[in-house]
């Protein structure tokens, strides 16, 4: 199920406010920006799906979000346990850096993963799962993560090809909140 908990820099391992109602998650995210829905999902996909199979079973999904929302580029992102440990680790590793970027999306079709969007003084932390469709605006700081042992794909919507890899804030406070693995 997906749930969104919102900590407070001042108590970073306990929440402030825990909402597991889509309705109600989509209503909170929506005060900072970020567009939370979730979206019927017809094509089966398995983490062992390529990603040239993933796009093509979702085609008509991403023109229509190329259209509504102005994206522009679509990508896969896979993290399972059939990677190599090394391979898995460092994927996980970079994206559990803190970073700003442009404008994405992320609509999750097998799997769950975790969110988190840095805001002021909280954090947003939203466990997505296969059919939600997560949008972030361009600039907000933000960090990913789908645990030791992950099984997450999603594809992710972007502006432009200057918007893959964002920026690092050069903060830390990844650590400093729940990881996957706490839910």
């Amino acid at each position: 199920m997906s749930h969104l908990c919102v900590f407070h820099e001042s108590n970073t391992r306990q929440p402030v406010k825990l909402l597991n109602h889509q309705e109600d998650i989509a209503v909170e995210l929506s005060g900072i920006g970020v567009s939370f829905a979730r979206q019927e999902l017809a094509a089966p996909v398995t983490t062992q799906t390529s990603s040239d199979e993933v796009l093509a079973a979702y085609r008509a999904e991403i023109e229509r979000l190329y259209g509504q929302q102005g994206y522009t580029l679509a990508d896969v992102i896979r993290l399972d346990e059939s990677q190599p440990e090394k391979e898995r680790n460092s994927q996980r590793a970079a994206c559990l850096v803190e970073r700003t970027g442009g404008r994405e999306a992320l609509l999750f079709v097998a799997g769950r993963g975790l969110c988190c969007l840095h805001v002021g003084d909280e954090v947003y932390a939203v466990m997505c799962e296969k059919g939600d469709l997560l949008s972030i605006p361009a600039g907000m700081k933000r960090w990913f993560d789908a645990g030791e042992h992950p099984r997450v794909v999603a594809i992710r919507l972007l502006a432009s090809e200057d918007d893959r890899t964002g920026q690092p804030t050069g903060d830390d406070p990844v650590s400093q909140y729940p990881d996957f693995d706490d839910y």
